[in-house]
């Protein structure tokens, strides 16, 4: 059933690939390509978001304390003392 149902698709495909012009065919494989290169970069660009959503959470939680607190890019460090 499964060797039916590919030789069904690949003679579907075999019959589409040699009735359009190449050109066409060059450009639906580069907009296929394209699309799929564009999903990593997007789970990037989520996962960045999401990074930085925490930390503006983590920032105001540290404001409401009243503590102060600094940053180097290595890590924070307490700055001032919380008020009681």
């Amino acid at each position: 059933m499964r060797y039916l149902l590919l030789l069904v698709i690949g003679a579907i495909v075999w019959a589409t690939v040699t009735s359009i012009p190449s050109d066409a065919l060059g450009m639906m494989v580069g907009l296929l390509l394209g699309v799929f290169a564009g999903i990593p970069t997007a789970l990037l660009v989520l996962a960045t978001e999401r990074q930085r959503a925490v930390e503006r959470e983590s920032a105001e939680y540290r404001r409401r304390l009243g503590a102060t607190y600094s940053t180097n890019g290595h890590g924070i460090y307490l700055v001032g003392e919380a008020k009681e």
